[in-house]
Formats: structure tokens, sequence, C-alpha cells
């Protein structure tokens, strides 16, 4: 049966159907917000907007009581990486770390603690006579252990590091600092993934330490193309040798030295007619890209990449 919005039926797995029902509707209004965002003016704005603001809150309902399965969660991340991917343009070689970065979007398991913990400061915050707060006491008295106080549990142990949640003495405050601490050492572990991904460590790495959106982004090829090099997926020849492992690397422009990004938008002779006479050197880079307050090297970027895709597939034929 249904209740409040969640369904429930009997049995140990009592959230099993309202699980399904999540991803259906997570999966549904994945197909339907692109639908609406590939033929817009914008489709990598209006897709992290509705995705954040009408698919998150439909998948998240009572979120803070209700305990998903790993694999749901994963699923529903799953789900957010790929309208993120296809928003910015990406293709099999895109790591789902940078998808995240260029979206700044949290994850769902991020999202679940924040939900979690949070509730967890309104029940000890609340008045005594309330009946939640004396089922909430009577189960943690009595040792009782559900599926909800096993992950309050769980999460408290993952993100009690230096807390100080538990010095406020307000809801609000509470919940500040939750949100506050969990955002961080989720912030955290996304860098340190970021640092180990092998396409992610030369550049992205490097120039790109929080998760933010990128305004550069419109979702027209071009864009495809500069996201491309800023996230180490660009199909150069050395990251085709890095996937399939029988591609020669050598640049089929010049046949002077491997191909990769760096090659491309600076050394390159073939491309020397559409590259600025600032772009000299690897300092560069991160202008180049986009990386940064101020950056406006990226419209020249794009006239780099567009140029050698044509002159690639001329050389390939």
């Amino acid at each position: 049966y249904r209740y409040l919005g969640v369904t429930l039926q009997e049995g140990p797995q009592y959230l099993k159907q309202h699980e399904r029902n999540t991803l259906k509707s997570s999966n549904i209004r994945r197909g339907h917000l692109w639908n609406m965002a590939k033929y817009s003016y914008n489709p990598y704005t209006l897709a992290r907007a509705l995705w954040k603001s009408v698919a998150v809150p439909a998948v998240t309902y009572a979120n803070d009581a209700v305990v998903f399965q790993q694999t749901t969660l994963k699923t529903l991340h799953r789900h957010q990486v790929e309208i993120g991917s296809w928003a910015l343009g990406g293709n099999g070689a895109t790591a789902n770390l940078a998808v995240t970065g260029e979206m700044a979007w949290s994850t769902f398991k991020q999202r679940d603690a924040r939900a979690k913990l949070g509730y967890l400061g309104c029940l000890i915050h609340m008045p005594d006579e309330a009946y939640t707060k004396r089922t909430f006491h009577y189960v943690r008295y009595r040792s009782s252990r559900t599926n909800w106080s096993n992950t309050i549990a769980r999460l408290d142990s993952v993100y009690s590091k230096g807390t100080r949640r538990h010095e406020a003495t307000l809801e609000k405050g509470w919940f500040k600092a939750v949100t506050e601490e969990v955002n961080a050492i989720e912030l955290e572990a996304w860098r340190q993934a970021v640092r180990k991904k092998q396409s992610l460590q030369s550049i992205y790495a490097l120039h790109k330490s929080e998760l933010s959106p990128c305004t550069h982004y419109r979702g027209d090829h071009k864009i495809t193309l500069l996201f491309q090099a800023r996230v180490g997926a660009l199909m150069t020849n050395c990251r085709r040798a890095q996937l399939f492992g029988d591609t020669d690397t050598a640049c089929p422009l010049c046949g002077q030295s491997s191909e990769d990004v760096l090659h491309v938008l600076l050394w390159c002779p073939a491309l020397d007619h559409c590259r600025p006479p600032w772009a000299t050197s690897e300092e560069r880079i991160p202008e180049m890209l986009g990386f940064g307050e101020g950056a406006h090297g990226s419209l020249a970027t794009k006239r780099i990449l567009v140029e050698w895709e044509r002159l690639r597939v001329i050389a390939n034929q």
C-alpha cells in the first residue's frame, strides 16, 4: 500500500517496490529532461537546472527516513552521470568524475548522508513529548537495530571526524554543520579520486579543485571538443593507444610527435595558421582550456580543435 507517498509491502524487503518505482521515475525523467534540453538554446544549462530542480527532489523524496540499498543509490547516480555526459558532449572515454566536477552536482550518496544525518538532528532537537522522538528514544535505548539506525551509525562513523554538529543548540545549526561537513569530506574524496584517475592526472587534476559549473559550455559541437580536451577524453592517437593498445601514437597531421592534447593545442605545425601567437608554452594551457577566473583562451582553443578535427578527417581518408 502507499502511505505519504512511499509504497510499502509485506516482508523484510518492505521498500523493494518503492525502490523500483524510484528507479523507474529516475529513468523516465532522465529521458524527458534530456529531450527538453537538447533542443534548447543551451542544453548544458537547461539540463543541469532541470535535473537538479525536477528529478532530484522526486527521487530523493523521504530520503531522510527511507533507507535505499546501495545498488539503488549507484543506479540513481549512474542516471545522473549519463544525463550530465549527454549535456556536456562526453564520449565513452569520459571519466564520471569529470562529469560530476563540470556539472557541480552532489552524488546521491552525499545527498543521502546529508538527509539522514540532518534528520537525526531534527529528532535530537525535537520536543520530548513528540511521538516521533519518543519512538526514537524507545528504539535507541532498547538497542533495537533497524535499517535506519544501522545506516545512521555507519554514516556517523564516516562523517564524524572533527565534527562540531553536536555543539549546535538548534536544529538549524545542526543541519548547517552536517551540510558543511559532509560536503567537505566528499569534496576531498572527489579530489583524491581525480588525482588517481589516469585520464585526469595531466591537466584536469592540476587546475580543477572545486565542483563548479563552467560558463563556457553551450552545448554545440565546439564546446563538446573543448570539454573532451579539458577532461582528457579527446580521441587523439595517444588516448586511443591508452584505451585500445594497438594504435600508432604519431600525429597524422604532421607525423613529428605523439598526438596528445598538448601537441594539438601548442606544437602541431599543421595547426599554426589557426593558433594564436600567445599559445607558445604549457603555462598557457589553463587559459586555453578555460580554467580559472577570466579565462578567455577557450575561443581560440575551439578554433584549433575544430580545425584539428577537420584536417584529421581529411588525413584519414
